[in-house]
């Protein structure tokens, strides 16, 4: 499939969702400047269950509408020339990932690494890690598992922000998360840049991650041939 193909088939995918969600297409695309599909979907990294992320940027904007399978987020042109977008995470993302499917974009030139996309980052962390200490003792493995495995992916988006890059869809950092051969010491090194953090909420999140990789997934859960998975 070539790239008009692929933007075809997107392009059928986002009109068809809109629709379902009880907006005209149509009336959207009149409306907007740009529309971008962005994430796993446009990506090509997607799941069966995975949203399909759109972004549109109008003067007229509408509400952010989240329902069936659709994730859509309006921007008015202002903003997207601000320095605060243009040094967002998720500009970075979508200037690298996303695919215009209407407009094209002038201020994907302009997209820039910026200190406040780190910082956001490391409070979201901070925030997070405390919350998981606090309620830890009250969670089920299985959840346990999934705070856990939002942190890390946290810790790896910003490895990725400090290191200048774009933040690529989930997917592909659970892709790359599977070829980290020490876990626990990759989690160990990471966290010392989450910096407000305490030495003793450092030694406690790495001791959370350490009791999970030593249980397996179950092996009707495991990615891999059946066998189980001990990574989150």
């Amino acid at each position: 499939m070539n790239e008009n193909e692929r933007n075809e088939k997107l392009h059928a995918s986002a009109e068809s969702l809109i629709e379902k969600a009880g907006l005209p297409f149509q009336e959207i695309a009149r409306r907007a400047n740009e529309i971008v599909a962005f994430g796993s979907r446009a990506a090509e990294v997607h799941s069966s269950n995975s949203d399909l992320d759109i972004l549109c940027v109008s003067s007229i904007p509408g509400r952010r509408l989240k329902r069936d399978g659709l994730d859509l987020l309006w921007l008015t042109p202002e903003i997207v020339r601000s320095l605060e977008w243009r040094g967002s995470e998720l500009a970075a993302h979508i200037t690298t990932y996303g695919r215009w499917l209407q407009g094209v974009g002038d201020w994907k030139a302009d997209v820039f690494s910026s200190p406040a996309a780190v910082e956001k980052k490391q409070r979201q962390l901070q925030d997070r890690i405390r919350g998981l200490e606090a309620n830890w003792n009250g969670l089920s493995i299985p959840y346990r598992r999934r705070l856990l495995t939002l942190i890390r992916r946290d810790l790896q988006r910003l490895k990725l922000l400090e290191d200048r890059c774009p933040v690529p869809p989930t997917p592909l950092l659970d892709r790359d998360w599977q070829n980290v051969e020490d876990p626990v010491g990759w989690i160990v090194r990471s966290l010392q840049q989450v910096s407000d953090l305490t030495e003793r909420e450092k030694m406690n999140f790495a001791r959370y991650s350490s009791e999970l990789c030593s249980i397996p997934f179950p092996a009707r859960e495991g990615q891999f041939g059946g066998q189980p998975e001990t990574r989150f």
